[in-house]
């Protein structure tokens, strides 16, 4: 069986080192062959000189394995160097998502490869509960979760980007038009397909150490997870609006005619208090209305992108 997998690294110059030295050992006691395709998002520091240099030390070696770098040229983001890599990976039996800062062990391949053997043509690493974040990341994460519910979509939180997909998954990944601009776990989760999840820790960074994802990137995130296929939620949101509205309307028409009957005008408060209101929830939703907009232009965009290689280089 062959197995590829694609590590989207950037500025890891002193992690790669003993993250590759931990996957050599490993995948050598996997009985698979395994092409490891290492994506480098356009990097400032040394880390394609180093990727480089540890696939001219696996080229040497007699084994069940190979090291591949591409270098991006243009910084595009981890989604699309994901897809970048994903590419490359076409033909194989099983591809692999991983970050190569070391969060994510190799220790989980065994399990994720034997996950998909009972049949599973998506595994996740669903992160432990300990998995540490800052109070504004927390705050962030509980806010998502409450919209998710308001507007009816699967709440996935806990799924990182630590994932198995089987060959037939990914190529109908690489037909889709979010994979490449949306955080790759949204776009394989949309596929609909039958899957599983094995329980990971996130472990510590190595090398240089990194801050974890602040409040504004987690709404970015969470942004992209809900416009990422609108027509799950819509319904919802247009049946509250229309609702609310009709609830605002009937209040300020009720006041309206309370105050022509009596001749005062004691409710024109709150009156203003509701028309504030009506129009804040509408900003919103034109808001949302926008993004959405906005985020189906840039999918569009980076689509007819991945016919053009030019920005990235490839080495053996």
């Amino acid at each position: 069986m062959r197995v590829a997998l694609v590590i989207p690294c950037q500025n890891e110059e002193q992690a790669l080192p003993q993250f590759l030295a931990f996957l050599l050992k490993e995948i050598e006691s996997i009985d698979h062959e395994f092409l490891v395709i290492l994506v480098s998002d356009h990097s400032t520091d040394a880390t394609v000189e180093a990727a480089r240099l540890e696939s001219s030390k696996w080229a040497h070696k007699q084994s069940n394995m190979s090291l591949e770098v591409i270098e991006s040229r243009l910084w595009k983001g981890k989604s699309y160097a994901q897809m970048a890599g994903a590419e490359r990976a076409a033909g194989a039996d099983l591809v692999i998502f991983m970050d190569g800062d070391g969060q994510h062990h190799p220790k989980y391949l065994r399990e994720l490869i034997a996950k998909a053997g009972e049949g599973f043509s998506v595994v996740f690493g669903q992160r432990s509960t300990n998995y540490s974040r800052g109070a504004l990341g927390k705050l962030g994460i509980l806010v998502l979760r409450l919209i998710k519910r308001l507007v009816g979509i699967q709440d996935n939180s806990d799924y990182g980007e630590y994932l198995l997909v089987a060959g037939t998954t990914l190529n109908q990944l690489l037909r889709h038009p979010n994979f490449g601009v949306f955080p790759i776990g949204t776009v394989v989760i949309s596929l609909d397909q039958r899957h599983s999840t094995i329980p990971i820790e996130i472990v510590p960074r190595l090398g240089i150490d990194k801050t974890n994802f602040k409040f504004f990137d987690l709404l970015k995130k969470g942004l992209y997870e809900l416009v990422s296929e609108p027509w799950k939620f819509l319904g919802r949101v247009l049946v509250g609006t229309l609702a609310l509205s009709l609830i605002f309307v009937l209040y300020g028409l009720n006041i309206g005619f309370t105050q022509m009957s009596s001749g005062t005008t004691s409710g024109v408060g709150s009156t203003i208090v509701l028309l504030v209101l009506f129009c804040t929830l509408n900003a919103l939703i034109s808001l949302v209305t926008l993004s959405t907009l906005v985020v189906f232009i840039q999918t569009y965009q980076r689509s007819k992108q991945r016919a053009k290689v030019g920005a990235f280089g490839e080495d053996g």
